[in-house]
């Protein structure tokens, strides 16, 4: 939702957390988890390119 562009406020809201600190943790997790994601993806395309 948060990448979609959905406003931070609402998605705390409809995940019943009290605060957006809760949202926001959650949010950083995912976010460190598609960059990890991402980099694997990214050194894999670079490895493939200089096999022969």
């Amino acid at each position: 939702m948060w990448l979609a562009g959905v406003p931070i406020e609402t998605i705390a809201s409809i995940m019943g957390h009290e605060s957006t600190d809760m949202t926001l943790r959650y949010i950083g997790v995912n976010l460190t988890d598609q960059t990890k994601a991402f980099e694997a993806v990214r050194n894999l395309h670079v490895q493939l390119q200089k096999t022969p």
